[in-house]
């Protein structure tokens, strides 16, 4: 027979802090842009990921996520712009709405 009181619900197991996740987080954001950067020369096709990392940051960390945001925006902003010579709206567009989205988590 199962104990209930041993059991945990699951949103409890996602709100807690998890540091080593969060660093494998940050380094698989780092290895997303420069592997869109070296081989598909863009990381604009990446965002998507980017939010999940986000959001899972932010159930982790809440309001901290924001950090990790601006972090990712700014990678994106500075591989495109290295890119193309100039700073692409687009990217700017995608660096904000990952900030936007970071403390709503």
């Amino acid at each position: 027979m199962i104990n209930k009181n041993c059991v945990e619900h699951w949103c409890d197991v996602l709100n807690e802090p998890r540091p080593y996740a969060f660093v494998f987080l940050i380094l698989l954001s780092l290895l997303l842009e420069m592997v869109g950067y070296l081989f598909f020369w863009s990381v604009i096709f990446l965002t998507p990921f980017f939010y999940l990392i986000i959001v899972f940051s932010g159930l982790w960390y809440g309001r901290k996520s924001l950090w990790l945001a601006v972090f990712i925006g700014g990678l994106t902003v500075a591989i495109t712009c290295h890119h193309l010579n100039r700073i692409a709206p687009d990217s700017l567009l995608n660096a904000g709405m990952l900030c936007i989205v970071s403390p709503a988590v």
